[in-house]
C-alpha cells in the first residue's frame, strides 16, 4: 500500500511539473508548481483589463454595433452598452476554415448591422486575407491598445481597434 501512495504521488507530481513546464515554455514566465496557485497567476496575467480602456475610447453613436474577436468584443459590450453586431455576437473564425460560414455573408452582416468598430488581436481577422482587404478598404488604420508591462493583464497581446471609415457605407471587400 506504501508503493501505491507513493507511486499516486509521484505520476500526480510528475503531471503538475510537465503541466508548469508547458505554460512557462507557452509565454516565457515562471509558474508555481501547485494547480491552484498557477491557475491564480494566470488569471492574474489574463484579465481583460484593456476592455475598459478601449469602451470608453469609443465614442459610437446609438445603432452602431462592434464586432470582432469574441472574448474582448463581449468584454468591451459589457463595459460599454454597445451592442455585438447581430447573428455574429458568437463567431468561431474556425468555422469560416471549415467553410462552415461564408467570409462574404459575415461581411453582409457587418455592413448590414451597422459595425463602427472591428476590435480584434494581432491575428484571426487580421491575418485572414479576405478579411484584411475588407478592413483595409472599408475601416481605419487600427487604434492599439497595449497590455500594461505587468501586473494584471501583461500577459495578454494588444488589442487592435478599427473605426469604419465614413461615408463608405455599405463597403465590401475588394474581389479575391
Amino acid at each position: 500500500m506504501l508503493f501505491g501512495a507513493a507511486g499516486t504521488i509521484t505520476v500526480t507530481a510528475g503531471g503538475w511539473d510537465a503541466a508548469t513546464l508547458r505554460r512557462e515554455a507557452l509565454d516565457e514566465r515562471g509558474y508555481s508548481f501547485l494547480p491552484h496557485l498557477r491557475y491564480g497567476q494566470l488569471a492574474r496575467f489574463q484579465r481583460l483589463d484593456v476592455a475598459p480602456r478601449v469602451a470608453s475610447d469609443l465614442a459610437l453613436t446609438k445603432g452602431e454595433t462592434i464586432f470582432g474577436d469574441p472574448t474582448i468584443v463581449a468584454a468591451v459590450a459589457l463595459h460599454s452598452g454597445l451592442r455585438v453586431s447581430g447573428e455574429l455576437a458568437d463567431l468561431d473564425f474556425r468555422w469560416l476554415d471549415a467553410g462552415t460560414v461564408r467570409r462574404e455573408d459575415v461581411v453582409s452582416r457587418i455592413e448590414r448591422d451597422n459595425v463602427a468598430a472591428v476590435i480584434t488581436s494581432p491575428w484571426f481577422i487580421a491575418q485572414d486575407a479576405f478579411f484584411r482587404s475588407y478592413i483595409m478598404a472599408c475601416y481605419e488604420p487600427p487604434k492599439v491598445f497595449s497590455p500594461p508591462e505587468s501586473g494584471p493583464g501583461s500577459g495578454l497581446f494588444d488589442i487592435l481597434v478599427y473605426r469604419h471609415k465614413p461615408g463608405t457605407r455599405p463597403c465590401q471587400a475588394p474581389l479575391r
